[in-house]
């Protein structure tokens, strides 16, 4: 019989455990996320928004060009705010909270906030990402600096708190040997975090395979370190309470129900939590259609957005086109699309039905139409042969285009094409007068070469 209640106890202590930890690392990440915003405006620079997920991390937003000691304060905001906050909980508020339940809730918030803290900086040491990576390339130092520090910063706080959270579970768990107290704080932080790690890998796939290795194990190294705190270990038994587990479960579906309702799923797709709408200042997306007739006319026809952030654009597609911005844009980079900087202007439009990215959920543009001469640019390889290079004018940025489509019409048809890289992505769609390439990843073509015939 004891033996069943010592395995409830367990059972609890993993249920309350994931969802206390989901819940309050949500609330972290909004509060770590705003520090950002906070430090980057008493900076000066103008916050319009943050993103935070429950499982996953969260994104706050500028508009504007910033400065490097801005860019400095603003990236050192978001961590301050964690070990701030951690520190306050662990030194004022948890002495004076005696029920388990609520104890073990602000264990969680200082845990994971101190925590996060150190583990941020092992993160930006280690794997060069982060806030911590980029005071490191601020501060002009090695970013390892950073993960040892972290590293020394989770042992020490490991021994910091560790007793206070063995004083928790005390009553409710046996804690006389190294097994034993390892099983209780794995349950505790670890099964949470690696919950975390890979849920968050299912919801928003990308993260690198090096860093859901590293937060694994941190979720392991942190369980074993706590494990080897000193502890006198009494013979008193208590039984979990059950209510506290059904409202760990409520309060998690409300945070779940907050991040998709007022986020959204995942941050490419959000929907976020904005109190400004940013500016127009630069475009951020395009996809190109190129119309080539028999007399070498093309009508180009492109489709942009100030930002590539479905969250900027939800906000942005209401409000009235800045169109210098995107004349600018064209003015600097039609001449690297296709070689000639004679073009004329023949329509503008604020098209919200266009399908953008070719997803028929995704609609919408800032469309611009030219009209450009080809002869002087087509290269003439045979005869009624010819050669044009369309290039993508974004990727010395370290960016691409989007999307490229090109038709030929009537009396015109394709008869091959070459890519720069050889070993570039094929175009998606290709027959005899139409060629498309979506350029989605480091593997799209930095220039396309196609050869077409003039029948």
């Amino acid at each position: 019989m004891q033996s069943q209640m010592k395995l409830k106890n367990y059972i609890h202590l993993s249920i309350q455990s994931i969802c206390f930890f989901l819940v309050i690392k949500f609330l972290t990440t909004i509060l770590h996320e705003m520090g950002h915003c906070l430090g980057g405006w008493l900076a000066g620079l103008k916050p319009v928004g943050i993103y935070a997920a429950v499982l996953g991390g969260g994104m706050s937003y500028f508009t504007g060009p910033r400065i490097t000691w801005q860019n400095f304060i603003m990236s050192a905001s978001g961590p301050a705010v964690d070990i701030i906050s951690g520190l306050i909980i662990l030194l004022v508020v948890f002495p004076r909270v005696k029920k388990w339940t609520f104890r073990l809730f602000w264990l969680f918030y200082t845990g994971i906030a101190i925590f996060m803290f150190w583990g941020y900086m092992v993160i930006g040491g280690f794997l060069n990402s982060g806030d911590f990576a980029n005071l490191s390339r601020m501060l002009d130092i090695a970013p390892y600096l950073f993960g040892f520090v972290g590293l020394t910063g989770l042992v020490v706080f490991a021994y910091l708190i560790g007793r206070h959270i063995l004083q928790t579970f005390l009553p409710y768990f046996s804690l006389d040997t190294y097994w034993k107290k390892f099983l209780v704080f794995f349950f505790f932080i670890g099964l949470p975090g690696i919950i975390y790690v890979a849920g968050g890998h299912l919801v928003s796939p990308g993260g690198s395979l090096n860093q859901i290795i590293l937060m694994a194990s941190l979720a392991v190294f942190i369980p074993c370190l706590f494990s080897f705190i000193s502890f006198k270990s009494e013979s008193s038994f208590q039984i979990i309470t059950t209510w506290p587990t059904y409202i760990s479960m409520m309060l998690l579906s409300i945070a779940i129900m907050i991040w998709l309702f007022v986020f959204g799923l995942t941050e490419e797709r959000a929907k976020g939590f904005l109190w400004t709408v940013p500016d127009e200042e630069r475009v951020g997306a395009c996809n190109i259609t190129v119309a080539i007739d028999d007399d070498m006319n093309a009508k180009i026809d492109l489709l942009m957005r100030p930002s590539s952030r479905h969250l900027f654009w939800n906000k942005m597609r209401h409000r009235p086109p800045n169109w210098p911005v995107y004349t600018r844009f064209i003015d600097t980079n039609i001449p690297i699309l296709l070689g000639n900087s004679h073009y004329r202007i023949i329509g503008k439009f604020d098209d919200r039905t266009s399908p953008f990215f070719m997803k028929k959920y995704d609609k919408g543009a800032r469309r611009v139409i030219l009209e450009v001469r080809l002869d002087t640019i087509v290269q003439a390889i045979a005869k009624n042969t010819y050669a044009l290079e369309i290039i993508d004018f974004w990727r010395v940025k370290g960016g691409y285009l989007e999307r490229v489509e090109v038709f030929l019409h009537e009396g015109m048809r394709f008869a091959n094409y070459a890519l720069t890289p050889d070993d570039a992505k094929k175009p998606d769609l290709y027959n005899e007068s139409q060629i498309v390439w979506e350029n989605e990843s480091s593997y799209a073509p930095e220039k396309v070469r196609l050869f077409f015939i003039q029948q």
